[in-house]
């Protein structure tokens, strides 16, 4: 195990050492099948622990393992100072945190940060379900006994927002004040808590929070939800707890999920005042011959003013709206518009000068836009044709600003500067890899995290122009060390009609190339969801698969390649086909040498993935084996919102769901498919699966089905996690291998 101690410019690390090409590892063992589950063998090293303190003045190290020395340094002249206490428990945290892989939180996996007994805080206990409310000097307070769900505070921590019994309420913190802003709210009509569409879609999956409360704590803003309109559906749970001891019935749970082309809920914007217990309504009824999606909605920094975003049905255009809190006045700022779709845009970032910064795709690429207090535009602060990704900072004093991108249709991430007024933009980090740093508090340091698809991650210290001061080493990956192991050979191809595109092959280690190999792809290739990124990320299934003599091939399709909107809606009103062609030229491409065997191709994906495997075999020939997970095998079947955003209606795009269907196309299955689904999937409902099949029956098709009793969208029990990898395998060695 190496030290986390900085190491010189001119020092490479001795894990890099490992995996330069050609040169042997210690044993070169093969990864048995059970190894290629969780993360207990692990193709990459633990990242050295640096961070900025709490003022970002700075750097706090901590040495690997448990007890790790840390220290204190200065970024210019190294020099060492004292580690305060919150330096010291944020860096603990950190490594608790980075030994927790694989797990999903709420919100995005991070997990939830230990309240502060001497501050106000709410924290929200996900084993028990509720939130547990701490107030300095008295006994912490359960908020949930009564089914109250999505708990807010207030800004400044005096009161507190949350549903119960599908109505909003607001209490105050003194506990001798509790106002019910609505009290007719039911199982089809929702105040501040996000239906399933609208958290699955717009909001993001597992945020159903509906009610916002405003920066001067003195109004509550919510959505108003009614489901009244929207066909349910319910999913089965055929083995509940208990079955055999009690009734020996199914249970049934039933949701309300608009399917494509029927009624979507409706939606009004309020705005709760609770000193004055009163409500009022945004004025809307600029949309009333529309069917409309409020997709975001904030405030001003003073609390002034709402600010939200309105979009028609299907997503062709974006207002963004400010309204008067209490008249309920709204006034348009501006319109997005496309050819396409318009992506939902993040709330604006605000200015000091009451201007605001926006992300908006007008040109085919994402790019940020400067807008003055007035709401008119003074500069577009990005332009080019590549996507911006996020900001990450931003220095008012200095006029500057930092963000992530990707020019020149690279793959991967950069760290870029620019003035606010859209001059002198500098790469600072133009290494080809994927970039994600932190600045200290004046923008004249930042910390590097970076990878690559031939580079482990690797922290560095950079100065304000990005020039690497220091780089710390990680602790190496023993897996490395042991098993074989083989690299990602990344390629930019010509497809058919001449578009690049990026794929990545795996090769077994010490290939024969006399002997012909078969090809295996994972692939997701939904929209803007890239399924291979310039980054180190290295499964140990794909490593068993290298091991067993498989090439392993992964592609970005056009729609899915990151490279900006207009590469993105080549997908637009007819999912799978343009995917499809794409796939079947990486596969031609790798057929072009002797030691490819194309006629022994397989494929695998799971939801959009699982759609694109069972399209594939449906209507191509260029595949011998296809498992496909959880997939929409016609989109009529799925949600409004998002298959909407892509495809439009049924009702005004019949031939374009046609075209996308798996469904009409079940005779035509060429190949040996594999369908799994959980039974449970109250996202892509197994209802998908089952007319699937009814199809293949009737066109007298072969085919193998896997049910997961009890798994939803994922199957997360270890026993049929394991019992789906040996199946997959089985078809891998049967299929591909010609094994028993």
């Amino acid at each position: 195990m190496l030290s986390l101690s900085a190491v010189s410019k001119a020092t490479v690390p001795f894990l890099f050492v490992l995996l330069l090409p050609g040169v042997a590892s210690t044993q070169d063992k093969s990864l048995s099948l059970r190894q290629t589950l969780g993360s207990a063998v692990r193709f990459a090293p633990e990242p050295a622990n640096v961070s900025w303190g709490p003022k970002k003045d700075l750097l706090i190290i901590k040495g690997a393992g448990e007890g790790g020395a840390l220290q204190a340094r200065e970024p210019g002249t190294w020099a060492q100072r004292e580690v305060s206490p919150e330096a010291r428990q944020a860096a603990e945290r950190r490594a608790r945190n980075a030994g927790r892989r694989g797990g999903r939180g709420r919100r995005g996996g991070a997990p939830a940060a230990r309240p502060n007994p001497k501050e106000v805080s709410l924290t929200r206990r996900a084993r028990e379900g509720d939130y547990l409310l701490n107030i300095p000097g008295k006994e912490p307070r359960i908020i949930g006994k009564r089914g109250e769900r999505e708990a807010h505070l207030s800004p400044d921590k005096a009161s507190v927002s949350y549903v119960r019994d599908h109505n909003l309420i607001i209490s105050n913190l003194a506990g001798d004040f509790e106002w019910s802003v609505s009290r007719d709210g039911h199982e089809r009509l929702l105040y501040g808590y996000l239906d399933w569409v609208y958290q699955e879609e717009v909001y993001g999956r597992g945020d159903f929070q509906a009610h916002w409360w405003s920066p001067d704590s003195a109004k509550v803003a919510f959505l108003r939800i009614d489901e009244s309109a929207v066909k349910t559906f319910t999913v089965i749970d055929h083995v509940p707890e208990d079955e055999l001891a009690d009734e020996r019935a199914v249970v049934n749970e039933t949701t309300n999920y608009p399917k494509a082309g029927d009624p979507n809920p409706t939606v009004r914007l309020g705005v709760a005042m609770p000193e004055a217990k009163a409500v009022s309504w945004m004025d809307l009824d600029k949309y009333a011959d529309e069917e409309f999606l409020i997709v975001r909605v904030g405030w001003t920094p003073d609390g002034s003013r709402l600010v939200f975003q309105v979009q028609n049905r299907i997503q062709t255009w974006l207002d963004l709206n400010f309204a008067d809190p209490v008249t309920g006045a709204v006034e348009t700022v501006f319109r997005e518009g496309s050819k396409s779709w318009v992506n939902v845009l993040e709330t604006p970032r605000w200015l000091k000068d009451g201007g605001f910064l926006w992300h908006s795709e007008r040109d085919g690429y994402q790019h940020i836009y400067r807008y003055g207090a007035d709401g008119k535009l003074r500069n577009a602060v990005s332009r080019g044709k590549w996507p911006v990704s996020s900001v990450i900072e931003v220095d008012e004093d200095q006029g500057l600003i930092w963000f992530t991108g990707a020019q020149e249709k690279k793959i991967g991430s950069y760290v870029y500067r620019a003035k606010l007024d859209g001059s002198e933009m500098l790469c600072l980090t133009p290494e080809f890899g994927s970039h994600a740093v932190q600045l200290n508090k004046d923008g004249s340091f930042f910390i590097d995290r970076f990878s690559s698809l031939t580079s482990p991650t690797e922290v560095r210290l950079c100065d304000a122009t990005g020039e690497i001061l220091r780089r710390f080493e990680s602790t190496p990956s023993k897996a490395m060390g042991e098993y074989a192991f083989a690299l990602k050979e990344h390629q930019r191809i010509a497809a058919r009609d001449g578009f690049e595109l990026d794929v990545t092959l795996i090769k077994p280690k010490g290939m024969d190339e006399s002997e012909k190999h078969p090809i295996w792809i994972d692939t997701y290739s939904g929209p803007n969801a890239p399924t291979l990124r310039n980054s180190w990320n290295y499964s140990a299934w794909h490593q068993f698969l290298a091991q067993k003599g498989v090439l392993v091939l992964q592609v970005n399709v056009r729609s899915a390649s990151g490279l900006g909107q207009v590469t993105t809606a080549t997908c637009y009103k007819q999912f799978g086909v343009q995917e499809l062609k794409d796939i079947e030229d990486a596969i031609a491409w790798v057929g072009k040498n002797p030691w490819a065997d194309t006629s022994r191709v397989g494929i695998y994906g799971w939801s959009y993935g699982g759609f694109m495997t069972a399209f594939a075999l449906t209507h191509s020939k260029a595949f011998r084996l296809g498992v496909a997970g959880a997939g929409v095998y016609d989109w009529q079947l799925y949600d409004t919102i998002y298959t909407e955003r892509y495809m439009d209606t049924p009702q005004a795009n019949a031939a374009g769901y046609s075209a996308s269907s798996v469904l009409e196309a079940a005779k035509d299955l060429s190949g040996h498919l594999v369908l799994l689904h959980g039974t449970m999937d109250d996202n892509v409902h197994f209802q998908n699966t089952v007319r699937f099949v009814y199809e293949l029956q009737k066109a007298d098709k072969e085919f193998d089905l896997m049910i997961y009793p009890k798994s939803r969208h994922g199957v997360r029990m270890e026993e049929q996690t394991w019992h789906m990898r040996k199946l997959i395998w089985k078809q891998i060695s049967e299929q591909l291998l010609g094994e028993s």
